[in-house]
């Protein structure tokens, strides 16, 4: 509940998330202090929990008067910003087996966009197609967890080859 420069926030080394990957993410775009699709994220991010059988409710953890609260103190009001919203289970200093009465980690993030920044890339992109680095089981299409392992090695893979994005 409380509002802290980045400099500032502290996020524990035995925090689940930082440890396991083992939460989930929604990043939501914030235009002249209106937060853009914020039931339709929530709603996503409450899927991603349940696959991770944890009991939160976006809804609750992130009132919208809370996420209207963070965009004034960013004093994004009239710029263009991002919203980061992250759900861990916590800190838990066991194995990777998840604890039986977790204490979830929430974080709300919210970053000011470059002024004037045009809202897509407009040069032609180059794309390498890389082999998957891991498989995602088909369960998991969909789920913005925190373990983007897969993603990083494919993005360096094409970074390799010259490429801007891997598909």
């Amino acid at each position: 509940g409380d509002f802290v420069e980045d400099e500032a926030a502290f996020l524990s080394p035995w925090d689940r998330g930082f440890r396991f990957g083992d939460g989930v993410y929604e990043t939501l775009r914030v235009h002249r202090g209106v937060v853009i699709r914020r039931a339709e994220h929530l709603r996503r991010m409450g899927e991603g929990l349940a696959i991770l059988a944890l009991d939160v409710d976006p809804d609750r953890a992130f009132p919208a008067v809370d996420l209207d609260r963070l965009v004034a103190a960013a004093g994004l009001r009239t710029g263009e910003g991002r919203m980061r919203l992250f759900v861990t289970r916590g800190v838990d200093r066991g194995t990777a087996r998840p604890p039986r009465a977790p204490c979830p980690t929430l974080l709300a993030h919210v970053e000011p966009l470059p002024a004037n920044a045009p809202p897509s890339d407009a040069r032609p992109l180059a794309l390498a197609v890389v082999e998957a680095a891991f498989p995602r089981p088909a369960a998991w299409s969909g789920l913005k967890s925190l373990n983007h392992l897969p993603y990083v090695l494919a993005a360096a893979k094409a970074a390799q080859t010259g490429a801007d994005e891997a598909l």
